[in-house]
Protein backbone atom coordinates (compact mmCIF):
# COMPACT_ATOMS: atom_id res chain seq x y z
CA UNK A 1 0.00 0.00 0.00
CA UNK A 2 1.11 3.30 -1.39
CA UNK A 3 -0.82 5.61 -0.04
CA UNK A 4 -1.25 4.90 4.01
CA UNK A 5 -4.23 7.49 3.53
CA UNK A 6 -6.06 5.70 1.03
CA UNK A 7 -9.81 4.86 2.20
CA UNK A 8 -10.44 1.01 1.58
CA UNK A 9 -13.05 -1.04 3.14
CA UNK A 10 -13.57 -5.24 4.28
CA UNK A 11 -15.14 -7.09 1.82
CA UNK A 12 -18.60 -7.51 3.02
CA UNK A 13 -19.59 -10.99 2.22
CA UNK A 14 -16.89 -12.16 4.62
CA UNK A 15 -17.35 -12.81 8.27
CA UNK A 16 -14.87 -13.62 10.79
CA UNK A 17 -15.92 -16.93 12.58
CA UNK A 18 -13.59 -18.59 15.72
CA UNK A 19 -13.18 -22.36 15.49
CA UNK A 20 -11.80 -23.19 19.36
CA UNK A 21 -8.95 -21.20 19.50
CA UNK A 22 -8.59 -20.47 15.86
CA UNK A 23 -9.89 -17.10 14.25
CA UNK A 24 -10.92 -17.39 10.72
CA UNK A 25 -12.42 -15.49 7.77
CA UNK A 26 -14.96 -17.18 5.45
CA UNK A 27 -17.44 -16.07 2.44
CA UNK A 28 -20.82 -15.34 4.15
CA UNK A 29 -22.44 -14.41 1.12
CA UNK A 30 -24.04 -17.99 0.53
CA UNK A 31 -26.96 -19.51 2.80
CA UNK A 32 -24.08 -21.46 4.16
CA UNK A 33 -20.39 -20.18 4.65
CA UNK A 34 -18.26 -21.19 1.84
CA UNK A 35 -15.07 -23.32 3.41
CA UNK A 36 -13.36 -22.99 -0.72
CA UNK A 37 -11.74 -20.28 0.43
CA UNK A 38 -10.85 -20.10 4.94
CA UNK A 39 -8.07 -17.23 5.75
CA UNK A 40 -7.15 -17.68 9.06
CA UNK A 41 -5.91 -14.34 11.39
CA UNK A 42 -3.30 -14.51 14.16
CA UNK A 43 -4.95 -12.64 17.12
CA UNK A 44 -3.80 -9.27 15.94
CA UNK A 45 -4.81 -9.53 12.60
CA UNK A 46 -8.18 -10.82 13.94
CA UNK A 47 -8.34 -7.82 16.40
CA UNK A 48 -7.83 -5.17 13.76
CA UNK A 49 -10.29 -7.38 11.40
CA UNK A 50 -12.85 -6.33 14.34
CA UNK A 51 -12.00 -2.78 15.13
CA UNK A 52 -12.11 -2.38 11.50
CA UNK A 53 -15.85 -3.65 11.19
CA UNK A 54 -18.26 -2.51 8.40
CA UNK A 55 -16.77 1.09 8.39
CA UNK A 56 -14.06 2.94 6.50
CA UNK A 57 -10.10 3.02 7.28
CA UNK A 58 -6.78 3.83 6.24
CA UNK A 59 -3.49 2.15 7.10
CA UNK A 60 -3.04 5.62 9.59
CA UNK A 61 -6.05 4.64 11.54
CA UNK A 62 -5.06 1.23 11.75
CA UNK A 63 -1.01 2.09 12.67
CA UNK A 64 -2.45 4.60 15.52
CA UNK A 65 -4.93 1.45 16.91
CA UNK A 66 -2.35 -0.92 17.08
CA UNK A 67 0.32 1.14 18.37
CA UNK A 68 -2.08 2.37 20.93
CA UNK A 69 -3.66 -1.31 21.94
CA UNK A 70 -0.20 -3.12 21.72
CA UNK A 71 1.92 -0.77 22.73
CA UNK A 72 4.30 -1.06 19.50
CA UNK A 73 6.69 1.86 18.20
CA UNK A 74 5.05 3.72 15.25
CA UNK A 75 7.65 1.90 12.60
CA UNK A 76 7.06 -1.55 13.77
CA UNK A 77 3.40 -0.82 13.62
CA UNK A 78 3.93 1.08 10.11
CA UNK A 79 5.27 -1.82 8.58
CA UNK A 80 3.23 -4.85 9.35
CA UNK A 81 -0.19 -2.77 9.13
CA UNK A 82 0.95 -2.19 5.28
CA UNK A 83 2.53 -5.72 5.16
CA UNK A 84 -1.28 -7.09 6.33
CA UNK A 85 -3.02 -4.66 3.98
CA UNK A 86 -1.68 -5.89 1.14
CA UNK A 87 -1.66 -9.56 2.03
CA UNK A 88 -5.57 -8.33 2.47
CA UNK A 89 -5.98 -6.78 -0.35
CA UNK A 90 -3.91 -9.76 -2.59
CA UNK A 91 -6.57 -12.62 -1.18
CA UNK A 92 -9.17 -9.67 -2.01
CA UNK A 93 -10.28 -9.45 1.22
CA UNK A 94 -10.20 -5.80 1.12
CA UNK A 95 -11.25 -3.33 -1.52
CA UNK A 96 -10.51 0.33 -2.20
CA UNK A 97 -13.15 2.91 -1.63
Amino acid sequence: VRNSNLTMKLNAGLKLREMGAVKMIVDATASQANLTNVFSLNAVAADVWQYIGDKEFTIEQLIAYVCEEYDVDYEVAKRDMEALVDEWIGYGLVVNE
